[in-house]
């Protein structure tokens, strides 16, 4: 099924900083993006279960299955 909006959600702690990044993703990609302060555990576990496309943490990931199953060569690889 194909969307117009994506879900973001996690660290209350940077919410000021994604309002303002979502509002210039909004205005440049013309999609809405529906955005949660739940906390990085709460963004992280939803994330997870396909709530949220997006997780947004203030803190570290954990060992297990916050860890991505692939490594990233200097964030140039994808």
């Amino acid at each position: 099924m194909s969307r117009d909006y994506l879900t973001i959600g996690g660290s209350a702690s940077v919410d000021l900083i994604l309002q303002r990044a979502t509002g210039k993703y909004k205005k440049a990609k013309e999609q809405t993006l529906i955005f949660s302060s739940t906390g990085s555990q709460a963004g992280m576990n939803d994330m997870l279960k396909d709530v949220y496309d997006i997780g947004f943490l203030s803190r570290k990931l954990k060992d297990g299955p916050e860890q991505p199953e692939q490594d990233f060569d200097n964030d140039n690889t994808y």
